[in-house]
């Protein structure tokens, strides 16, 4: 979602959810769940099997979900630190976008493991770990201070925290 920091602090969305982050529009996200990295390959990926080299990944093109738009993202700073760069062949703006183009391609995309793991329920996708350390990260939400006390947002609130944790 473009400028979703933006859009909370002007109150065109009441309730965000997403990897806080430091541009979280909230100074106290609340976390929902953690979640870890993996990497998904169409099925019959030629060249990608049960694991997966830093090097082979490094020389693969990449499809990597930009929901702003803009380019980068927490997998490549990792890489940026280490002095390495990942070839990015697509960026899209959606989560639901990704496991299209992986199945129709060679491309490789890094994803929540959650998202990922019900994502090759649907699509002929490998599911393989990352062959590098990545953090783990809190999928959260977050809104704008002023609805702290709004009874309804704080109903809605409760309601997508309740939800989160019964999966």
């Amino acid at each position: 979602f473009p400028n979703l920091r933006a859009q909370v602090e002007a109150g065109a969305v009441d309730l965000a959810l997403g990897v806080a982050g430091k541009d979280a529009p909230r100074t106290s996200p609340v976390p929902l769940f953690d979640d870890e990295f993996v990497c998904m390959v169409r099925r019959d990926h030629p060249q990608i099997k049960k694991s997966l080299s830093l090097e082979k990944y490094l020389s693969q093109r990449h499809v990597v979900v930009a929901p702003g738009g803009t380019p980068g993202s927490l997998v490549d700073s990792v890489l940026q630190e280490r002095g390495l760069e990942r070839r990015v062949a697509l960026r899209v703006t959606n989560f639901l976008i990704a496991p299209v183009v992986v199945c129709e391609t060679d491309f490789i995309n890094t994803m929540p493991v959650r998202l990922a793991r019900q994502l090759a329920r649907t699509y002929p996708l490998r599911l393989v770990p990352p062959p590098f350390e990545l953090p783990r990260f809190d999928d959260s939400m977050f809104w704008h201070p002023r609805l702290d006390h709004d009874k309804a947002q704080r109903w809605l609130r409760e309601f997508v925290a309740g939800v989160t944790k019964a999966l």
